[in-house]
This record gives C-alpha cells, structure tokens and sequence, in this order.
C-alpha cells in the first residue's frame, strides 16, 4: 500500500526504447484513443485513454500532467503525507488545496512505510529498500527528477519517494522479462520538458477480490504505453488495491488505506505528521 500524489499530463519526450524489452508483439500499443480530457488548475491536465494493444486488448488509463513551471513558480506544490500506521484512508487526506492524489509507496504487513520519505528536508520514513532497480522521485529547488541515487545531505530535498521498480531512465527501460504478473499498476514519470506524469490503470471502487481482471497490466503494458508517449523517467509506485488517483472535480478516489504524497496550490502549506 503507499504514498499519493496529485498530477497532470500531455506528455511530449524523446527517447528511443528498444522494442525487444517487450514481452511479445501483443504487448505494444496499437493505437490510443481519448475518452475524456479536460484542463485546469494551473495547467494541469487531465485524459481518460484507452489504450489499445496489438493482441487486440484494450486497457483504461487515467493520466495527468503538471506543467513544469507551475512546480519551479511554487504556484502548485508536492508535499508527502505518511499514513499514521497505515490506518488512514485515501480520502481523509483531500483538502479543498489538492489538486491531484495518488498513492504512492509500499508499507510493511505492520503498517510503516517501506521505502526512504523526505519532506522539507524532514526524514518521514528510514525504512530503506534493498533493492536493485528501486528508484527515487525527488523534487528539488521546486522541480521534480526520477533518480538511481541521492546525491544530497538528506536536508537538501524538499521530497523524496523511494519506491520500485525503476520503469525507464534516461529513456532506457530498466525492468526484466520477468515482470509478467498482471495487476493494478500506478507510476510518476518525467517527460522531457521536465513536466511531472502520473498515470494510474482504471479499477472498479469495490474489493479487489470481485473485481475482473479485465483491466489488470503487465510492466510490459506499461512499458509499451511509456513508449509511446515517449516518457523518459518513470518510476512504479504501489499497485493492486492501493492504486488509486484523485483529480479534483473529475476523479474521486477509492477509499484504500495508505500513505499519500500531495500536490497543492498553497505556497506555504505546512503538513504536520505524527
């Protein structure tokens, strides 16, 4: 279950991802088709897609971008919220200044967040992952970056997310033949004008055990789906009943337990955690 996060999309990057990493040709996108869009909020942008693949499967997907210099301008702001004891649910933490939610992070079966958090230089969560393809988002002087490393006296970033698996970096994929379990799958990325991206797959709002499979992914899906709308960092964040996504006036959310990253329009919002 995890950390969430507000955002919006129209993603333009370059990157030439090698076709080969993909599973089988019935994994790549064939052809994309806009349900729903609508912008607002400083830029932000919102699009329901569904997403058609060569083997004839059609997924649904939820995307969304802030622009860039919204981030660097302070006029829409990431703030990081720990779940006290995993005990929260995902609506307790919309504020009238969300713009955006999504969940973000693992937890431990006892609750704790699984994975380094930072929020204005304040250690939220020690609990490192030993893992190779874990990754980072970080945000830094206001802008946002997807990272193997952290560089920094812990004090210097105004967020940091551990998380996994590493998706795509520098425009090169970085996840295995291995990943073929099909699930729930929530992800930030970057594209390369340094906008932020959350995409999040679409589940029905009831208990995971009822629901059809029909809308579960592969990282080869989304790999593929990263391609096209050529992504150059992503990086996974929690999946299967902790996927969730909040976009204000459109997107309500499911009520999940979990821990939430924020983005809000408030310049100094303070967001005190126990």
């Amino acid at each position: 279950m995890g950390v969430n996060l507000y955002l919006s999309i129209i993603l333009t990057s370059i990157l030439s991802l090698n076709s080969s990493a993909l599973k089988d040709k019935n994994d790549v996108v064939k052809r994309i088709k806009i349900l729903k869009q609508d912008s607002s909020y400083l830029g932000v942008v919102y699009r329901k897609l569904a997403v058609h693949y060569a083997g004839g499967e059609e997924k649904i997907f939820y995307l969304v971008k802030i622009p860039r210099k919204s981030l660097v301008s302070r006029k829409i702001k990431i703030r990081v919220i720990e779940s006290k004891y995993g005990l929260q649910k995902f609506s307790d933490f919309i504020k009238d200044d969300v713009i955006v939610q999504v969940n973000g992070g693992y937890f431990t079966e006892n609750g704790r967040p699984l994975g380094l958090i930072i929020y204005k230089g304040k250690v939220l969560s020690r609990n490192r992952l030993n893992l190779r393809n874990k990754g980072f988002f970080i945000v830094y002087k206001g802008k946002p970056y997807i990272r193997k490393f952290l560089r920094r006296k812990y004090r210097a970033y105004e967020v940091v997310l551990e998380s996994f698996p590493l998706l795509i970096y520098n425009g090169k994929v970085q996840i295995g033949r291995s990943s073929t379990i099909a699930d729930y799958r929530s992800l930030i990325g970057i594209d390369r004008k340094g906008n932020l991206i959350i995409i999040v797959t679409h589940r029905p709002p009831f208990p995971i055990s009822e629901v059809v499979k029909s809308n579960r992914v592969t990282y080869f899906h989304i790999i593929s789906l990263l391609k096209f709308l050529k992504i150059r960092y992503a990086l996974s964040l929690d999946g299967g009943s902790s996927a969730n996504l909040y976009v204000k006036d459109i997107i309500k959310g499911f009520d999940v337990i979990t821990a939430l990253m924020l983005v809000n329009r408030i310049k100094d919002v303070i967001q005190v955690i126990d």
